[in-house]
């Protein structure tokens, strides 16, 4: 939907682990140009951060 907004980034850590981000923001457009005391509302974000561990005990590769 136009109104709503997603990304899901990855990067990998100095100690080789992977750290995920996944991002939402949604703005309904009931709020479009809506203010609050002269201030523009802004969307409503959301953000998860995880980080995975390639390491795991008593696996051999």
């Amino acid at each position: 939907m136009e109104h709503e907004a997603v990304s899901v980034t990855s990067e990998r850590t100095a100690a080789g682990h992977i750290r995920y981000v996944a991002r939402t923001a949604f703005s309904p457009p009931f709020l479009k140009g809506a203010q609050v005391f002269g201030i523009a509302v802004p969307p409503l974000e959301h953000e998860v951060v995880f980080v995975v561990s390639p390491y795991r005990a008593g696996v051999i590769a």
